[in-house]
Parts: structure tokens; sequence; C-alpha cells
């Protein structure tokens, strides 16, 4: 009886958490898309781009609110991914990359740096992938 009671809150709360992630998945892609139209209408939507310039990406400048054409400031990637794995212990690159913006490749290096350095422990995550938390 009490297994039975155990097993249907456990349903329960799994599935609630699907349904939180598909909207938190969804917000970030609303977020990403609003950060890209904003670009856009700063930029001005007629005014064609100089050549050898990158459409603002969806990387540290715009998290650290700088304008597309500057740098971001040193160590801006490595705060927000640290700060993404306090915030999702577990999270596997891909994760980390979708919550912060920040590509994947710079994503998997910088935790793999952080890691060898004892910053970061990695845990097996889900279908085989590798997940990050804080040491």
């Amino acid at each position: 009886m009490a297994g039975d009671l155990l097993d249907r809150i456990l349903g329960e709360i799994r599935a609630r958490k699907r349904e939180a992630r598909a909207a938190y998945e969804e917000a970030q892609q609303l977020g990403r898309a609003l950060a890209a139209l904003d670009a856009g209408a700063s930029r001005g939507a007629t005014q064609p781009r100089s050549k050898g310039t990158r459409a603002a990406g969806r990387g540290a400048k715009e998290r650290a609110g700088e304008r597309a054409g500057e740098r971001a400031r040193r160590g801006a990637n490595r705060e927000a991914i640290l700060a993404a794995v306090r915030e999702r212990p577990g999270s596997t690159a891909r994760e980390i990359a979708d919550a912060t913006g920040i590509a994947r490749a710079t994503v998997a290096s910088t935790v793999t740096r952080l890691a060898a350095s004892g910053v970061l422990e990695r845990e097996a995550a889900p279908r085989g992938a590798v997940g990050f938390r804080a040491a």
C-alpha cells in the first residue's frame, strides 16, 4: 500500500519535471529569438551588414550585455558555465551550452579544463552522457 502511494507520487513528480523542463527549454528558445530580433532591430532591419561582420550570436557577448563587435570580458564564459553547473548539477556540456548560450565546443573545452583542475567533477548522466557538478 505504501509502495503504491510512493510509486504514484514518484510518477507524478517525474511527469511534472518533464513538463517543467519543456517549458524551461521553450523559454530559452524564446529568449534567444528575442535577442536575435533585438540585435536586428538595433542594427536596422533594412541596413545590410558590412563585409566581414557576423550576426550577433547568442554567446557570452549577449549575456554580458555587450555589442556584437566587442569581445566578452576575460573569464565571462567560465563564470557563466560555473553558475549554470551550480544551478543544475549533473548537466551535460550540451545542457550547459543551451542554458548559457555559449557555443557547445567552448563549453566542452572549458568544462574539461575545469574538471582537470578539480573545480568541477564528472558524473554519469542518463544515456551514457557525462554530467558535471561543482567539486
